[in-house]
């Protein structure tokens, strides 16, 4: 900051745009909840399985169900496996849905048609769930009693940092 003095003998403080920012910054750091939190996120590991009945498709719901109030998750990755993690189950089709498990609608489709075992990586910030979503696969052509292990990975971020875009 620097003072200047007018030639009628009035005083004027004269502040650069960087200086008036480095203040801006520093007053809204202090303000609490502002900051972004020190541990950007928390991964969390979902997970479910479910046996085959033999007759059209059947439903995994992952647990857990989603994220707490005040939380957003961000999908990074679907794993779905048959019996063991290496054999390829003949004629299965897995496909992976994000919303309301007891109203399977295809707007909910985040993946269609996987094959099992596979694995599947979504870009980063990509996939998002909300409080009131809940991640579920539906399993098509599987013969009765075969066991199905599903699994995601996900990023658990404040949702106020999220929607600031502060992640």
């Amino acid at each position: 900051m620097a003072l200047m003095r007018i030639a009628l003998g009035a005083e004027a403080d004269v502040v650069s745009g960087e200086e008036l920012g480095d203040a801006k910054k520093s007053i809204l750091d202090k303000i609490e909840g502002n900051k972004p939190s020190e541990k950007r996120f928390i991964a969390r590991k979902l997970s479910g399985s479910g046996v085959s009945t033999g007759t059209g498709g059947f439903v995994v719901e992952l647990y857990p169900v989603g994220p707490a109030a005040g939380r957003a998750w961000n999908l990074t990755q679907i794993v779905v496996v048959g019996p063991d993690d290496h054999t390829a189950q003949s004629g299965v089709s897995v496909s992976w849905y994000l919303g309301d498990s007891s109203n399977v609608g295809l707007g909910q489709c985040i993946r269609p048609a996987m094959t099992a075992p596979s694995n599947y990586e979504f870009s980063k910030d990509v996939i998002w769930m909300d409080t009131n979503e809940q991640l579920f696969a539906v399993i098509y052509g599987a013969t009765a009693g075969t066991q199905f292990t599903l699994m995601a990975l996900a990023r658990d971020f404040r949702q106020c940092d999220v929607y600031e875009q502060r992640i």
